[in-house]
């Protein structure tokens, strides 16, 4: 047994290219992307082109029901992230790509805002794990300072003392235990994951690899990072890397994803308890949201959305 327990920009202009601009929830060429799974692993969060721009939506596990969040035809609404608690989402939204904002939707009473009511985009971004601010990537001429920043509800920026490596960096993501900020590097025609670890700010480099974007997440009891790579000359699959922080290193990536070879995975999500791993997948209609056993690898995947 495995033991797991459990972006915006050019992430998401890859995906527009696939999808329809004109589609309705069942129909040829509908996708769902992005899955999140609550912190209780009972409900599934994620974004699906099924009319003109794309929408939030829930997905309760145990019954497959799926309920719609929002429903705006003429406004961008992207990868949902869980708070802590398990009461709001954070995700990307706005009138067009070049303007999404982090906004905040809290799910019980449906209301919704601007993450700390900054009018900017702050590109990929994640909750920390107090659920009391949001991790991001500042960059030159939005911002003050450019480099690892924090925003919290009132608004107010810090800037993360961490001198980041040359290149692209974005993505962060925080460690369920709040130790280390894992984000993306791109340097010289690679993709590579590095880890930030705050008590000591250091950095350092995980892995890197031959791809443009690496999609990754942590795992719920933080031994671990999940990514998607190309297998050999397949399509790309969810891999994940158990991480070493003693020695800074990681142990040999492991595909975690059964699949046809011709089925291309990007965003992953594994549940609380490590059991299962969420993952949207390419089909003959579409992306649809999946789920592996994390227990029985050789297993067939479990296809959650898109079965009408």
């Amino acid at each position: 047994m495995i033991n797991l327990s459990h972006i915006l920009g050019a992430t998401t202009l890859l995906i527009v290219a696939a999808c329809s601009q004109d589609q309705n929830s069942d129909a040829q060429g509908s996708s769902d992307f992005a899955p999140d799974i609550s912190p209780d692993g009972r409900t599934v969060a994620f974004y699906s082109y099924r009319e003109k721009r794309p929408d939030l939506y829930l997905l309760d596990v145990a019954t497959g029901k799926e309920t719609q969040l929002t429903q705006t035809p003429d406004f961008w609404e992207i990868e949902p992230s869980w708070s802590p608690d398990g009461t709001t989402l954070l995700y990307g939204g706005g009138a067009t790509m070049q303007v999404l904002r982090q906004r905040i939707k809290t799910i019980e009473s449906g209301a919704d805002t601007v993450f700390g009511a900054i009018d900017k985009n702050l590109g990929p971004a994640d909750w920390m794990s107090g659920g009391d601010a949001v991790v991001f990537i500042a960059k030159n001429g939005l911002f003050t300072q450019e480099g690892l920043s924090l925003i919290n509800k009132n608004g107010e920026i810090t800037t993360v003392d961490a001198e980041l490596p040359p290149g692209e960096n974005t993505s962060p993501h925080v460690s369920p235990d709040g130790r280390y900020i894992a984000f993306q590097n791109k340097h010289n025609g690679k993709a590579g994951i590095l880890i930030f670890e705050i008590e000591t700010k250091s950095i350092w480099r995980l892995a890197d690899f031959d791809v443009e974007n690496l999609y990754i997440a942590w795992s719920g009891n933080g031994d671990w990072i999940t990514y998607s790579v190309p297998d050999g000359d397949r399509a790309p699959k969810i891999f994940g890397i158990q991480i070493q922080p003693e020695s800074r290193t990681g142990n040999e990536p492991v595909r975690l994803t059964k699949g046809p070879d011709d089925q291309t995975q990007i965003f992953s999500s594994v549940s609380p308890d490590g059991a299962w791993l969420y993952y949207d997948g390419s089909t003959d209609a579409g992306f649809r949201i999946f789920r592996q056993s994390l227990t029985d690898l050789s297993s067939a995947p479990e296809q959650l959305t898109g079965q009408k």
